[in-house]
């Protein structure tokens, strides 16, 4: 696993981490939270299995 990988494993969490956290205020619609968690995890996904 490479330091790229690594970086991945740790923003993606955080990306998503901080949409939950945004939602949970009340400064992010439902909809808009899930799409940034399914959008964080997707390009995460495709970016971790690219290198």
């Amino acid at each position: 696993m490479n330091d790229a990988q690594v970086g991945l494993l740790v923003a993606v969490p955080m990306i998503a981490a901080m949409a939950v956290t945004l939602h949970r205020a009340g400064a992010l619609g439902g909809a808009g939270a899930v799409s940034a968690v399914a959008m964080a995890v997707g390009f995460g996904a495709v970016l971790f299995f690219s290198q």
